[in-house]
């Protein structure tokens, strides 16, 4: 890859934002059926 490309902070973001940032973690598919059904709800309204 370019060096460019590598060095990029949009694309790599250095380990001091990455610390400050949430993340989804898969919790199963039950969760994630239950999680679908809240947004088709939420959307429907």
């Amino acid at each position: 890859m370019p060096e460019d490309y590598k060095n990029n902070p949009v694309i790599f973001p250095p380990a001091d934002i990455m610390s400050k940032c949430e993340y989804g973690a898969f919790e199963g598919a039950e969760k994630a059926s239950l999680y679908e059904e809240v947004i088709t709800r939420v959307r429907a309204a």
